[in-house]
């Protein structure tokens, strides 16, 4: 199959080299991209194509794997460039975003997905969910991730909302436990909360630390994450203000690491 893949970051790439392994012919858009992008594409063994629009011709599929809060926009652009073949939708976004992406193309064209787990730097480091829909329309995805297939009956979003399910835990604990930290340091209690989780908590300190670490260069995508999760769970009639407050830590943790990259540094 024909496969293009919009865009190969660190994930987009290790899914391209999945897909490319599996035997798959996988191509992308090299327009705008950086020379970091060329650079894991070329590694990746994926084929640059100089615009959308060349990228799109001949393609029997597109494989979406970007940051949520362009994931619409990204599908947008492919829908008006009047694509009709299948489009595999794996990021990080709502069942009612997901909605959205799927009315943008001809009925059974959509296929849901989600990835769970860093981007494999071996075989089977991640695991893949696919609904029934985006598992017939591509069913090899190749050596590099475990795939776990929903049930044919399941709801046609169910991999995006099982994708924000477990990503509430998973970032949104890390939220908590950075947000714990700062509140202690604005109050001047940062040795004491220490001194406490030691007594009371052992491991919480080191694991507070190395997620601060772990979350640094990342945080600008998980506060798009975040704001589909909330809108996962208003949608489900739940609180959502933890996942609001999660949003807002990480972008205020990439804004900082941004000024400090810069230059900006106390």
């Amino acid at each position: 199959m024909i496969i293009a893949l919009l865009h190969p970051g660190a994930m987009g790439c290790a899914v391209g080299q999945s897909l490319r392994e599996a035997g798959h012919a996988v191509r992308w858009c090299a327009q705008g991209r950086s020379a970091a992008s060329l650079a894991r594409a070329n590694a990746a063994g994926l084929r640059a194509y100089t615009d959308l629009e060349s990228c799109l011709a001949g393609a029997e599929a597109v494989v979406s794997v970007v940051p949520p809060e362009v994931a619409e926009a990204v599908a947008q652009t492919v829908a008006a460039r009047g694509f009709q073949g299948a489009y595999l939708d794996l990021n990080a976004i709502s069942p009612a975003t997901a909605a959205r992406v799927a009315a943008l193309f001809p009925g059974r064209c959509y296929g849901d997905g989600g990835i769970v787990g860093l981007p494999p730097q071996g075989p089977a480091g991640a695991t893949l969910l696919l609904t029934a829909p985006a598992a017939s329309l591509l069913p090899d995805w190749g050596p590099r991730f475990s795939l776990q297939c929903l049930p044919a009956d399941a709801d046609p979003f169910a991999a995006s909302a099982l994708k924000c399910a477990f990503a509430a835990w998973s970032k949104g604990s890390s939220a908590l436990l950075l947000s714990v930290e700062a509140l202690a340091r604005e109050l001047g209690l940062l040795s004491a909360l220490h001194t406490l989780w030691d007594e009371r908590s052992p491991g919480l300190r080191a694991r507070a630390r190395a997620t601060g670490e772990a979350v640094a260069p990342k945080a600008w995508r998980f506060a798009g994450e975040m704001e589909e999760i909330a809108q996962t769970f208003r949608a489900a009639g739940l609180p959502s203000g933890a996942f609001e407050a999660a949003a807002t830590l990480y972008r205020d943790r990439a804004a900082a690491r941004k000024a400090w990259e810069e230059g900006d540094r106390p």
